[in-house]
């Protein structure tokens, strides 16, 4: 993923134009970037998120909500924000803001120096506290039934495989057709109960202690959801499968059972990912992402070898 080409300046005239009360601003400087914002803290420590593409500020009050309903219920912090703006002068696509939480943002080099399976653990116990909120008491999010994913799940397929057909050879597009019939003809998707879910469990979302083996926080809550617990396993691939395995190990012992069906959706999710990198990139060609998409998604299929 591309590094954002951002202007810090700027950024920092347009947060003190806009919310007057946040007192010193500049100097920012950039902590963290994905496929849809950049994050920017200032100098006294408010951290912002700037998304980079259209809608993202639809849901900021929302976010709001749920996540000061949701935030006592939890073993880390999560984001509370306090500042907030649709497109305006200053921000195309709004911005949200909050206090910055504790630890720092998890990189592949504190992952690979952590306790692992001390890491696990506490990814784990995360997760089960939030798939335990019972879905009553988050009435502001959206429910993904099976249905719904279904309908959801080939609307992505519908979407891709065009985009796809212009860029694979015949042999590549072929086995790209082949992986979502079997994925969407997969008994299993359709077999979990839905559970409050973030939605983008992966490491850029997660701040961690000094020793990179406690979760301190997790950002990012634009995808949450009632929906397929699956979906908050299936981002830890990009650590390895066998330390996602290691949290879904975990899991089972916090929640008192394993299910199999469960570790089998989570490995097809960690997959289906890359295909929404892809209507991402196509969406969105400003952002310089299809060449790391399309790369993505011919691992998944088999066109290429693993890195």
């Amino acid at each position: 993923m591309s590094n954002p080409d951002v202007d810090l300046d700027a950024i920092a005239y347009g947060l003190h134009a806009t919310f007057p009360d946040l007192g010193d601003v500049a100097p920012c400087r950039v902590i963290g970037w994905g496929f849809g914002s950049v994050v920017v803290e200032t100098v006294e420590g408010i951290v912002f998120r700037l998304p980079r593409v259209p809608r993202v500020h639809e849901n900021f009050e929302r976010q709001q909500a749920l996540l000061t309903a949701i935030a006592p219920r939890l073993p880390a912090a999560v984001p509370l924000p306090r500042w907030l703006t649709g497109p305006c002068e200053s921000f195309e696509h709004g911005a949200i803001g909050y206090v910055g939480l504790p630890g720092r943002v998890m990189t592949e080099e504190s992952f690979y120096a952590s306790d692992r399976a001390e890491l696990a653990r506490s990814i784990a116990g995360f997760v089960a506290a939030l798939h335990a909120i019972p879905r009553e008491d988050v009435p502001m999010l959206l429910v993904r039934t099976p249905e719904r994913r279904m309908q959801l799940e080939t609307s992505v397929r519908d979407y891709v495989l065009p985009v796809l057909h212009e860029r694979f050879s015949n042999d590549e597009y072929a086995l790209a057709e082949a992986w979502w019939a079997r994925y969407l003809g997969d008994p299993e998707i359709m077999s979990y109960e839905a559970k409050m879910t973030h939605g983008d469990i992966w490491w850029a979302n997660f701040l961690v202690d000094e020793t990179g083996a406690q979760i301190t926080g997790v950002l990012d809550w634009d995808e949450a959801a009632v929906a397929d617990p699956a979906r908050d396993f299936g981002g830890l691939g990009y650590l390895g499968e066998d330390f996602m395995a290691s949290v879904l190990d975990a899991y089972a012992d916090v929640v008192g059972h394993d299910e199999p069906a469960l570790r089998h959706r989570t490995g097809l999710l960690f997959q289906v990912r890359e295909f929404y990198g892809v209507r991402y990139a196509h969406a969105f060609p400003t952002m310089r992402e299809m060449d790391d998409a399309l790369a993505k998604v011919r691992r998944v299929i088999g066109a290429a070898p693993a890195s």
